[in-house]
């Protein structure tokens, strides 16, 4: 790969493990295929935890089942009917357990 392209790429990851807002990229089947520091450290699951597991099971580990269907949901109709990007906010469950506004 070209050197420059291989510096923008490290230059793009470190942006974004360096934000303060989770950074998540899914498959069309919901998994996640990319995520930031900020999502590990919120979650408590390391990278290899994350990459490849089903976002909903990652962001919200509760039994609050109105919470899940509203998150899935929200993400189902923008990100996979319609095929764009979404921002997101709602309630995930941190590595404490405690519910969190994202």
């Amino acid at each position: 790969m070209c050197p420059a392209i291989n510096e923008a790429k490290g230059m793009l990851y470190g942006l974004l493990d360096n934000t303060g807002v989770i950074v998540i990229y899914l498959d069309i089947s919901g998994n996640i295929i990319f995520c930031n520091k900020k999502t590990e450290k919120l979650t408590g699951l390391g990278h290899e935890d994350i990459i490849g597991a089903n976002w909903l099971k990652v962001l919200y580990r509760g039994d609050n089942s109105i919470i899940k269907q509203d998150m899935f949901r929200a993400v189902l109709d923008e990100c996979v009917k319609n095929k764009r990007e979404k921002d997101f906010e709602g309630i995930i469950l941190d590595s404490d357990r405690n519910e969190r506004i994202i």
